[in-house]
């Protein structure tokens, strides 16, 4: 029985390019979002008002922008670098920690925040484990074949991985179940109410093709209750069969994908894009590998992952060198 955890443990090693994605999709969301608006829009900094004052009220010592909270402009655009500098994917040992701090200083000082600047705190903070004990010199490369890892280190990735896969599935099952208690989503009219909201619906120039569905009733209700179906669904792969995931990853990138154009939320359709890989991508993806290595037009100088087991893991499994702690 321990033999048979221990060769699931090495199947399942976290360190690949696809948590590097996630990574990099994260702090791409949050590093953008610092560098593109300014800070009185951010921190909600009325005319005159002192940002080093927030921080002193909320006892905030230890958050990245109360370092310097008198020069709050420039803290922000060196927030921002060094979180574009994280997305490139270098030392994820070292930087783990700091995209951690960075995401969640945000999330607690600024007032502009929605659930995908939560949800990356979390997913950061969940991945510590995984990104600190990342033996990797960039985020992108395949695991040398001479890294044997202990199973203390292999149980911390694994652990730290399936963590963040309930997460994501608690994200989705909450939003759908939440929804049943609104009689607007019931009723399929929430739809409806949401596009034509003043701040986060459709915008002025979408209308015209957006009003003769929001005006025909069934549709929009149709529509409405796809959204349900569609969270639930992704839901559920949780503990679903692989075939199901790939319809999954498509329908909640798709479903995202609608929240930039209609609702101008880019940063949280990033997040959600990382959560779903995390959650649906498997952690040896040869098709992600593939990918990557056509947009890069470069290789890493190892050899490319061609099964879903890592070739490392086939080989300590095979030569039963897997070490104790």
């Amino acid at each position: 029985m321990l033999d048979n955890f221990s060769k699931k443990l090495l199947s399942e090693l976290p360190w690949t390019n696809t948590y590097g994605v996630a990574r990099s999709l994260m702090a791409l969301s949050t590093g953008l979002l610092l560098l593109i608006n300014p800070s009185y829009f951010l921190f909600n900094l009325i005319p005159g008002g002192s940002f080093e004052r927030i921080c002193k009220v909320t006892g905030h010592s230890l958050n990245f922008f109360c370092i310097f909270p008198e020069y709050l402009n420039f803290v922000k655009i060196v927030a921002g670098i060094i979180l574009l500098i994280i997305a490139t994917g270098i030392y994820p040992r070292f930087t783990g920690v700091i995209h951690w701090w960075i995401t969640l200083s945000f999330l607690c000082s600024a007032e502009v925040v929605n659930g995908g600047d939560q949800l990356a705190a979390v997913l950061t903070f969940f991945m510590l484990p995984i990104t600190l004990t990342d033996p990797r010199q960039w985020h992108w490369q395949v695991l040398d074949s001479n890294f044997i890892p202990t199973p203390s280190r292999a149980l911390m990735g694994w652990w730290s991985l399936w963590v963040i896969r309930i997460q994501v599935c608690l994200v989705y099952f909450h939003a759908a179940a939440g929804k049943l208690r609104v009689n607007e989503w019931i009723d399929g009219s929430a739809l409806y109410y949401f596009f034509n909201h003043p701040v986060f619906g459709v915008p002025e120039n979408y209308k015209p093709y957006i009003n003769p569905i929001l005006y025909h009733g069934p549709l929009i209700a149709l529509m409405a209750w796809s959204v349900l179906a569609v969270e639930f669904f992704i839901a559920a792969n949780l503990f679903s069969k692989p075939v199901f995931k790939p319809w999954a990853l498509g329908l909640g990138i798709f479903f995202h994908t609608m929240t930039i154009f209609i609702h101008g939320l880019p940063s949280f359709a990033l997040v959600m894009y990382a959560a779903l890989i995390l959650f649906l991508v498997p952690i040896h993806s040869p098709r992600l590998t593939k990918i990557l290595l056509l947009i890069t037009r470069r290789t890493t100088g190892s050899r490319e992952i061609s099964r879903s087991r890592s070739p490392l893991a086939a080989r300590l499994i095979q030569d039963r060198h897997f070490t104790s702690v």
